[in-house]
């Protein structure tokens, strides 16, 4: 294992002491020795000589053995003055790709930094066009060290993310495996939060908590939805299909088939004390017949209900200044972003800045990452979701950092 000579450069970087000296160092991790530590919290791991080779990126072991009192083994010479250390043959700066590199590491027990992991992958992908795989390592006594993965803290997981996306928002089912609407399975339940240094954007608004309810929108493929509640430099929120488990599973509660700027005692009844179905409204006729400008019933959650309020919407009189739906999700509790479905933050119109505030601020909550994704409802190709790797932002950057324009208060959604 071994940790880069600065943490700000690129980790296959030599120091120029090595360079000069023709060996690079690293750290000997085996069961039998006790590390508590490395020099830095972040670094990568040197893949062994018989793989190295058989991958085209031999090296040679220049010094370094095995701890007092192991059997068998080559003759080997101790490095210099440095116990645990191995030393090997330096490679081509230059040419990364060359290097016998096995996986990128991240130490959770000393401040370990997946930003800096993450910042690392990505370097690494824009030299050689591989993904390396970012290990977290929990070093512990008498040989209960132990090295874990998890795909979601993966910067190329943002590709698994959109391809899950587009092919929820593509699929039309209106009924779901276990017989709840398409909600549960298919389509996409976004919601815009805007962002700011006083609030997390994951969590219910005080709005929402004082109407019982939090308002997104469900986008699918024949939801005519193209548009949603978006302002300059905003951010928003996007969940996983209901039926993913998590802690707090997503309760979807009601859908109006238009923005109805809900914020009574309760929003699935903020204009009518009935929702469409129990007021005899079951059918597109039926609600075009009843349909008021901003004045609106809300659609019950089984099959037949949500999918009317689809069913309805090309069929709305023009002229609405909000046309995309309101679906409105349970409450769940505050300050708990890893117990939710999150699936992604998102930008619109290549406004990337406030969507990079929340993930930073997830990071630096949570220490996980989150992929944000742009939205685009008017792609010609029906893939409305894209990913791209450069714009994630990881680091916990400086007031400078921040989007040049703040949001206005004004814009925040309740």
């Amino acid at each position: 294992m071994r940790v880069p000579p600065s943490v700000s450069g690129d980790f296959w970087a030599l120091s120029p002491q090595e360079s000069e000296a023709g060996v690079a160092h690293f750290d000997y991790v085996r069961r039998d020795i006790e590390t508590s530590r490395l020099d830095s919290s972040v670094g990568f791991i040197l893949a062994d000589r018989p793989s190295a080779a058989g991958n085209g990126q031999p090296y040679e072991l220049l010094c370094g053995c095995p701890p007092p009192g192991s059997i068998g083994g080559p003759p080997c010479d101790d490095c210099p003055g440095q116990l645990n250390r191995v030393g090997v043959s330096p490679w081509d700066t230059a040419a990364p790709e060359a290097l016998a590199v096995q996986a990128i590491f991240y130490d959770v027990g000393n401040g370990g930094q997946l930003s800096t992991a993450l910042e690392y992958q990505r370097g690494y992908y824009d030299r050689s066009k591989r993904w390396l795989p970012v290990l977290r390592v929990a070093f512990g006594p008498q040989g209960t060290t132990a090295f874990g993965y998890d795909e979601r803290d993966q910067l190329d997981y943002g590709f698994t993310t959109v391809e899950n996306l587009n092919t929820r928002y593509a699929d039309t089912r209106h009924v779901c495996p276990d017989g709840r609407a398409g909600y549960a399975c298919d389509g996409v339940v976004i919601r815009v939060t805007g962002w700011g240094t006083t609030f997390h954007s994951w969590n219910p608004s005080p709005g929402s908590v004082a109407s019982n309810g939090v308002p997104f929108s469900y986008i699918r493929a024949d939801a005519h939805v193209d548009r949603l509640y978006w302002h300059t430099n905003d951010a928003g929120m996007i969940l996983r299909e209901f039926g993913a488990p998590t802690e707090h599973p997503s309760i979807m509660r009601c859908i109006y088939a238009e923005d109805t700027g809900t914020g009574a005692r309760d929003r699935c009844y903020d204009d009518y004390p009935q929702l469409c179905n129990a007021m005899g409204i079951t059918s597109i006729a039926a609600y075009i017949a009843h349909h008021k400008p901003y004045v609106h019933c809300a659609f019950d959650i089984d099959p037949a209900s949500f999918q009317l309020s689809l069913d309805v919407r090309p069929r709305i009189p023009p002229g609405h200044p909000w046309p995309w739906n309101e679906a409105i999700v349970a409450l769940w509790p505050q300050d708990v972003p890893l117990q939710i479905g999150i699936e992604a933050f998102f930008y619109m119109n290549g406004e990337v800045g406030g969507a990079q505030f929340v993930q930073r601020d997830y990071m630096a909550i949570t220490g996980h990452f989150m992929p944000i994704v742009s939205v685009d409802l008017k792609a010609a190709n029906g893939r409305i979701f894209t990913y791209d790797p450069a714009v994630q932002s990881f680091s916990l950057m400086p007031a400078e950092g921040l989007p040049p324009v703040p949001m206005n208060p004004r814009d925040i959604p309740e």
